[in-house]
């Protein structure tokens, strides 16, 4: 039969090749949204060589993916621990705090990963949301402050200061915010949306049923605008429009309650 010949110091070539040959598969899968099979090839990769960062981060944001948020915290927190120096981990494992309503550690991971890298939007945007489910308004402002510096056209805070300074009761502020926005947005549905209900809520409803007709000509199949414009419509008593509004909300969300 055939003789296999030991070649001195080709096994550990071998594994070398099979666990970035396993990791390629992984991220391919988790590329593929495949996220079940992507956790089983980092699992190969994390039993053949556990001291390496990358499999437990990718593992952690295939778990992010779907929803196991303990389990992608723990992962990033181990893949922290092996290289504190990868932003990524951070900016991950602070959604996965996010969605487990863990607000002060997604802000430490959030200002950790910022200190690195500062002109980072969505990690920015992400620290602002924490701090406004907080319930920390001022610095929250502050954060708005400084994206809106890095980034003057992002319209995503501009909206959030707009929220803010309806809070502070300066709706006219609010609405000059939501108007320069949409000069840099104009097919921004939700940027229409918000300046709807600013200005329902200072009565001005006709206008904001047009707002509201502008979210769904870019956004005609999201069901919280047709609600939203039907409740605009009750107030104008127009209820033939309302209900008619909400009979197109439930076509496409019947368990809307």
């Amino acid at each position: 039969g055939l003789v296999c010949l030991a070649v001195p110091g080709t096994s550990g070539l071998f594994a070398q090749i099979n666990t970035d040959r396993m990791m390629t598969v992984g991220c391919n899968a988790l590329y593929f949204e495949d996220y079940v099979l992507s956790i089983q090839y980092f699992n190969q990769v994390i039993n053949a060589k556990p001291y390496l960062n990358e499999p437990y981060f990718y593992r952690g944001v295939a778990k992010l993916s779907l929803e196991d948020y303990v389990g992608a915290e723990n992962d990033c927190s181990r893949a922290i621990s092996i290289n504190p120096y990868v932003v990524d981990c951070y900016q991950v494992r602070g959604l996965a705090r996010i969605m487990q309503g863990k607000y002060a550690d997604a802000i430490s991971d959030y200002r950790t990963a910022l200190r690195r890298n500062p002109e980072n939007r969505p990690m920015r945007h992400n620290l602002i949301l924490c701090y406004l489910r907080e319930e920390n308004p001022d610095q929250a402002w502050l954060e708005i402050d400084t994206l809106l510096r890095i980034a003057p056209k992002y319209t995503p805070a501009m909206s959030m200061r707009s929220h803010l300074l309806v809070e502070r009761q300066d709706t006219a502020a609010a609405l000059a915010v939501l108007d320069s926005a949409l000069v840099i947005e104009r097919f921004d549905a939700s940027l229409y949306r918000d300046r709807a209900m600013l200005k329902a809520m200072t009565g001005d409803y006709p206008d904001a049923g047009e707002d509201l007709n502008m979210s769904l000509r870019y956004s005609p199949e999201d069901a919280a605008y047709y609600i939203d414009r039907a409740l605009v419509r009750f107030y104008r008593n127009n209820l033939t429009g309302a209900m008619a509004d909400y009979d197109i909300a439930l076509e496409i969300e019947p368990g809307n309650v």
